[in-house]
């Protein structure tokens, strides 16, 4: 059975993906994989004009070479550049380490997946060498892994979650000190008198929001007589 990572922590590993790119994203998985497995797991870095051999990490074990692309906010550059990237560090792993490299993987932080091409390409990969297990290394492989860590290394990893205890002992200090930095940064503008319309209930489906962040926000609307009655 496919283990997944709750809700919490599934949010905070989007945004750790999203946030890191480069060699950023590369140091993650990196972090990731040696919580994982140890030192079973080998980092890898450039050295002079050597260059890294198209590897930027090896699990010893399977004689698996990853290769890392990270782009900023988890989206997709230009196609071509993807698969010049893909098609180079292929090249040079294909080169460089046929003896120990039994599989290789294609590391990527696209939140909404590979574009159809470069799938294709890792097609392309397989029919040249069959006798490598070639693969891409998204999200839902980080989430597989991660949720069999213990939850200090996923603390340590992706940041603490707010747990139930956390609200209960919510003090009014604190909250104060937030609404008074909110209020500081208010621009003061008065817009013009308008009706506003309620907000429809599917505007979350309309604009596609992954259900992982409609969630949360499906239930604060259920709740939020609440804070009406509070306030009013």
């Amino acid at each position: 059975m496919t283990i997944r990572l709750n809700s919490d922590w599934q949010r905070k590993l989007e945004l750790k993906m999203r946030r890191f790119y480069g060699n950023a994203f590369q140091t993650f998985f990196g972090d990731v994989m040696e919580a994982k497995y140890s030192d079973d797991f080998s980092r890898t870095k450039p050295f002079g004009r050597l260059g890294d051999a198209g590897c930027d990490g090896f699990l010893q074990s399977a004689g698996t070479v990853f290769s890392c692309h990270g782009t900023q906010n988890g989206k997709s550059p230009k196609v071509t550049d993807l698969l010049d990237k893909m098609r180079k560090d292929f090249e040079k792993a294909n080169s460089n380490l046929s003896d120990i490299m039994k599989e290789w993987q294609f590391v990527h932080n696209y939140i909404d997946g590979l574009p159809t091409e470069a799938i294709k390409e890792l097609n392309k990969f397989r029919k040249e060498r069959p006798s490598i297990a070639i693969s891409s290394f998204g999200i839902a492989r980080f989430s597989e892994m991660m949720a069999t860590l213990p939850e200090s290394e996923l603390e340590r990893l992706l940041g603490p979650i707010a747990r139930q205890n956390d609200f209960h002992n919510l003090q009014m200090s604190e909250v104060k000190e937030l609404v008074d930095t909110i209020v500081s940064e208010i621009v003061d503008y008065t817009p013009k008198k308008q009706t506003i319309s309620p907000v429809s209930s599917l505007k979350l489906d309309f604009n596609e929001i992954p259900e992982m962040w409609a969630s949360p926000l499906r239930s604060g609307r259920y709740n939020e007589h609440l804070i009406q009655d509070y306030v009013s």
